[in-house]
């Protein structure tokens, strides 16, 4: 697999079978929108140091890689490059 160039957040995440799923939501409905990043089109991706449903006390421990880029909103970049605000 070819994982593609730029940024990422990774996120080492761990615990029981059906704590993954609220875990990767608080990421994507919480830290994401108050993060000033975007997510690109490119897939996340897992990289497991501890499967659940290998490990005897069912426990999962992994890094949770997620692409993303710095998101400025229009009105700052106009303030910024022409020194209005046209979005006013």
């Amino acid at each position: 697999m070819t994982i593609p160039g730029g940024l990422h957040a990774v996120f080492k995440l761990q615990g029981s079978y059906g704590e993954l799923l609220p875990q990767l939501n608080n990421i994507l409905e919480h830290w994401l929108p108050t993060s000033g990043f975007k997510m690109l089109s490119t897939p996340a991706y897992v990289h497991y140091q501890k499967n659940q449903f290998l490990a005897e006390d069912e426990k999962f421990q992994l890094d949770f890689v997620y692409p993303y880029h710095h998101f400025t909103k229009l009105t700052k970049r106009i303030k910024d490059t022409e020194g209005l605000n046209l979005l006013s």
